[in-house]
Formats: C-alpha cells, structure tokens, sequence
C-alpha cells in the first residue's frame, strides 16, 4: 500500500478545526488561522451567532497533490483535496501546495468549497435546489481572507471553473434548475458547477434581480415546486437563461469587500502528536480514504506490525480494531478493543464496536432483555464520556429498533 515519507506530525486546535501537518509549524499556525477566518467570514455574511459545533473538522495538510494521490491510489489521480464527511466526524485532505496558475482547482478552492457544504449543512440544514447547494459553495470557494487583518472578499471569479463555463456547452438552465439535474459524465460536471457558481454570482450582484434568490430559496424550503419555484421568483426561464448569458461576457464582476472577522490565531494551540500518531496517521488515512480489496491483506499485516510497537497507545490499537474490520475479522476486532479498553476504559470507539458486536449476536442470548440492556449499558457509558458523540446517540437509537 502506498504511504508517505515520515515526518514529525503536528496537531493545531482551534476553536472548529484540528490540523494537521508534517510540515513547518509556522505553515501550520498561518493554514489554521487562515481557516478560521474564513469560518469567521461564513458567521459573518449568514449573521450566524451559534457557538462551534461540539466536534471539531479534521484536516490533514499533506506535502502537495502527488502526496494526496498516493494517499488515494488509482482513484485519485485528478484530485486536487477531498473532503469526507462521516457519522463520528468529517475529514479533508488538502495540499500545502498552491495551484501552478488562477485556473488550477487548488486545495485551498476545494477545502473552502467543502466547508461551505459542512457549514450549510450543520448551521442552515434545509431543503436547498441542488444546483445552489453547489452554487453556495462553489461562490465561497474563490473567497480571500486575511486572517492577520480580519478581512476578507467574496464573489471573485471562479477561474477554474473558466473552461465549464467558456469551452463547454453551457449545462441547460431548466436541468439545472431542476430537482435532478444529474451531470451525465465529467465535462458536464465542469458545466454544471461552473453555471451554479455565475447564477448565484448573477443573483447575489445584479441590482434587477435584488431579493430574488431569497424569495425563490424560501419558496423551495416550503414545498413549491422547483419549476414555479423559479418562475415565480425570477420571471420566465428564457429571460433569465439570457441574463446568465449577458453576465458572463461583462467586462466586469462585482465582489464584496469585508471586515470585522474574528482574529483567532493567538488562541491557536499547536502541539506534536504522540509517537504512534506521528507513525500511523499515513495509515489511518489510507484507511479512511479506502483499500482496495487486493490490498486488504498487506494492508492489515502493516498495520499488526506497526501497532505492535505501540503497546499502550489507544490511537494504535484503535486503528487495529478499525483494520481488522476489512476482512471481517471479528476476533481481530475483539482482541485490539479487550486490549484498547484495559488502557483507556472509556474509550468510546472501543465501547461501541462492543456494543455492536454483542447487538449482532442477540438471536443467541437467552434473555433477551437483559442482552440488551447490556448492549445499552456499553452504548450509555460512550455516551457519557462525550454527550455529543453522534455515533452512541445513534447507536442507542438503533438498538431499540434492532430489538423490535
């Protein structure tokens, strides 16, 4: 299995996110400060005064795109960053990297884009056209903030959108409006993000059209139909597909300009990870990015090896447990959470792998309510070790409609 170089890996908390690096720790410091204006400028433009999100967004600054492509073998090869969203927290890949010019579609674009989606969907969770969910993230995407003077702008052009929108067909105006607009292949996609970032753009500056896309977003959220949805908020289709059109030969593009964002780079704390850490988080995002079934096996003895060396580290034998998963090797999975839970006792991970194994084998309990109520007993001792822990609320849910 492809891996990285090793270096010593560093771990930045802030407020939202933990970052991580094997980089310089200045880089480190500049790349969390850097995030953490822009989620300032996300609060700023939706006026959201909500505290952070109990858990933080996990970000991984690798070297540069060849690292992330070795990272992800053969599927991903034209992967600039990746963002993944789970049940027990997200995660993004990005390069330290820049693009080589404007056009690329950089880490940078990708990480603001992604975080837009978590963003919108953690703070504003709602019935969105799906061309504006990619439209919001796509318009935020180009943002430029600065993070030592707290300001910022937005709506500058999406140059690596330049070749969907300049080169391709444009994607029709009524597909994607539409509730399935469902680009067919690669080039359309390019298409398709291009045309959803210039009509947010179009509805955001264009004076004419002032108040439109709020009343047409409200309207969709409370069940009209996406087509009248559209025609009622901004006229008849064929009028706004030739807009669009017009807007995106004009010589020029408005943008915003802000300030006020919260500086945050004092309260930045950076610390290097522990020595298991720093050796198996190539592994561990190897895993969480994917192994390919032929690779399974070598994969699974690295890992034994390499955790090996760890005997009392819980980021070790949690990773084993995780591993052993792939082959579905329930007595490998068993053993690393015995040994993970003599270390750390309430290891929430470890108590609901438990807690799921013993839930799967409930047709061979005797008494079935006390199986489950010690099935619930590992689910409740998770959760409170972390009362926002999404896996155990979920878990503790499950078991109730697993018993019937």
């Amino acid at each position: 299995m492809p891996g990285m170089a090793h270096a010593g890996w560093k771990r930045a908390t802030s407020d939202n996110f933990l970052v991580y690096s094997n980089g310089s720790e200045e880089g480190l410091r500049k790349f969390a400060a850097k995030v953490e204006a822009f989620d300032s400028l996300l609060r700023l433009v939706t006026r959201l005064e909500a505290p952070p999100a109990p858990k933080r967004l996990e970000i991984y600054l690798l070297r540069d795109q060849a690292s992330i492509h070795r990272i992800l073998g053969r599927a991903g090869r034209n992967v600039s960053g990746i963002y993944l969203p789970n049940m027990s927290g997200a995660l993004a890949l990005v390069p330290r990297s820049e693009g080589s010019d404007k056009y690329d579609l950089d880490g940078e674009t990708v990480l603001f884009h992604e975080y837009a989606h978590h963003f919108m969907m953690q703070y504003f969770a709602n019935a969105y056209p799906p061309w504006y969910v990619e439209g919001f993230a796509e318009y935020y995407s180009t943002a430029e903030v600065d993070s030592d003077k707290g300001t910022a702008s937005i709506g500058k052009p999406a140059y690596h959108r330049a070749y969907g929108l300049n080169l391709s067909a444009p994607f029709p105006i009524k597909r994607l409006l539409s509730d399935d607009p469902n680009p067919r292949n690669g080039q359309e996609g390019d298409a398709y993000y291009g045309r959803a970032w210039l009509l947010t753009h179009m509805l955001s500056f264009s004076p004419p059209r002032k108040g439109q896309l709020t009343k047409y977003i409200d309207a969709y959220a409370n069940g009209v139909p996406a087509e009248k949805a559209a025609t009622d908020a901004f006229g008849p289709i064929s009028g706004l597909e030739e807009d669009l059109k017009r807007y995106l030969v004009a010589r020029k593009m408005a943008y915003r300009q802000l300030s006020g964002l919260s500086i945050k780079g004092a309260s930045i704390m950076i610390q290097a990870v522990s020595p298991a850490e720093d050796a198996l988080i190539p592994e561990r995002l190897n895993l969480m990015t994917g192994i390919e079934e032929k690779e399974a096996d070598g994969f699974i003895s690295k890992v034994r090896r390499e955790a090996a060396l760890y005997p009392d580290s819980p980021y070790a034998w949690d990773l084993l447990a995780e591993t052993e998963k792939l082959t579905d090797n329930e007595k490998g999975v068993a053993a690393a959470d015995e040994r993970l839970l003599q270390i750390k006792p309430d290891h929430i991970p470890a108590l609901l792998r438990k807690a799921a194994a013993l839930a799967d084998a409930s047709g061979e309990a005797e008494d079935e309510q006390a199986h489950w109520k010690a099935v619930r007993a590992l689910i409740v001792k998770a959760n409170r070790a972390d009362n926002d822990n999404t896996v155990a609320l979920f878990r503790y849910y499950q078991s109730y409609r697993d018993q019937g």
